[in-house]
C-alpha cells in the first residue's frame, strides 16, 4: 500500500517501492536511473542517506574552490584583496560548488554574469576575474585542459564623468572635525589608499619624504615633501604628543586601536549632513 511520501526530492513511488531517479550526472556515476529504496518511508529515508555520499559527491568546483581559498587566496600580499576575493568565492560557490568542472560552459559563465550584473556590474566583473584565476590554477594542478572563462567579456560599466570639484571639497572640509579634515588633505595630497594611510607608522617620515610599501602592489615608494605636505604632517605630530601616541592618528599605536573605515565613513557621513 502506498504510503506518506518521504519528502525527499526526486523519490517516486514506482513498481511497489519508493524509488529515487537520478539525473543525467548521478545515472553516469551509478551506472543506473532509478535507484530502489524500500517499500516504507522508514525503509526509504534510510537508504537514501545510504545512497547519499555517491549521489551527491562533493563536486571538482568544489574541491577546486576550497584548494584555491585555502593555498592561493592567504599568499596574496594585500589584505583588501584577500578579504575581496573571500567574498567573490562566496558568491561563486553559491552557484557553481555543486558542477563539474568539465561540465561548466562559456554559455553558463555568461548566464551568471547576466544574473548578477543585475545585481551589480562592477561585483560581476570581479567574480569573473577571479573565476578565471580560479581556472587557471585549475589547469596549472592538471585538472582541467581549458578555462570556460577566458573567453567571456566583462560587463561595461559607464566610467566615472565626475569628480569631486575644489569648491566641494573645501565645503567638506569646513563642516568636518579636525582629525577627519586632516585626513582628508593628507589623502587628498599623497593620493594614498586607505589602508596605507591607517597604518603609517612616523619612522616611515624619511628626511626625502614619506617611505611606504603599497598594500595592493606591494611596491616600494617615496611621496616627496612639500611645503603644505610638510605642515599637515607637523600638525598630525603635535596632535600625537597632545594624546601621548607614537603612531600617525589614523593609525595603531601601542595605546589605541585604529581608526577604521567605519569610523571614516561616520565621521565623512556625519560632515556631509552638516551641510
Amino acid at each position: 500500500m502506498k504510503q506518506d511520501k518521504p519528502g525527499i526530492p526526486r523519490v517516486y513511488w514506482k513498481s511497489g517501492a519508493w524509488r529515487y531517479k537520478c539525473n543525467a550526472r548521478q545515472k553516469a556515476l551509478v551506472g543506473k536511473s532509478w535507484i530502489r529504496l524500500g517499500e516504507t518511508v522508514v525503509a526509504a529515508q534510510s537508504e537514501f542517506e545510504r545512497w547519499q555520499a555517491r549521489l551527491f559527491p562533493k563536486a571538482g568546483m568544489g574541491l577546486i574552490f576550497d584548494r584555491y581559498e585555502a593555498e592561493i587566496i592567504p599568499a596574496k600580499p594585500s589584505e583588501a584583496t584577500r578579504k575581496s576575493n573571500l567574498q567573490e568565492l562566496k558568491k561563486l560557490r553559491a552557484v557553481f560548488v555543486e558542477c563539474e568542472p568539465r561540465d561548466i560552459t562559456v554559455h553558463d559563465i555568461y548566464r551568471y554574469m547576466d544574473a548578477r550584473g543585475v545585481q551589480s556590474k562592477t561585483q560581476a566583473n570581479h567574480e569573473l576575474a577571479t573565476l578565471k584565476h580560479i581556472f587557471r590554477y585549475a589547469q596549472r594542478w592538471g585538472i582541467v585542459e581549458h578555462n570556460p572563462a577566458d573567453p567571456v567579456t566583462k560587463i561595461k560599466v559607464k566610467p566615472r564623468d565626475r569628480y569631486i570639484t575644489h569648491s566641494e571639497f573645501a565645503r567638506f572640509l569646513k563642516f568636518t572635525s579636525p582629525w577627519v579634515r586632516r585626513y582628508a588633505l593628507f589623502k587628498y595630497k599623497t593620493g594614498l589608499r586607505q589602508r596605507d594611510i591607517l597604518t603609517l607608522r612616523l619612522d616611515q617620515l624619511t628626511p626625502d619624504g614619506i617611505a611606504l610599501r603599497s598594500s595592493k602592489a606591494g611596491k616600494q615608494a617615496l611621496i616627496p615633501w612639500d611645503d603644505g605636505l610638510r605642515q599637515l604632517v607637523k600638525e598630525i605630530k603635535a596632535d600625537n604628543l597632545d594624546r601621548g601616541n607614537k603612531a600617525l592618528p589614523y593609525s595603531a599605536s601601542e595605546t589605541e586601536c585604529p581608526i577604521t573605515r567605519i569610523h571614516l565613513i561616520a565621521a565623512g557621513s556625519t560632515a556631509c549632513v552638516r551641510q
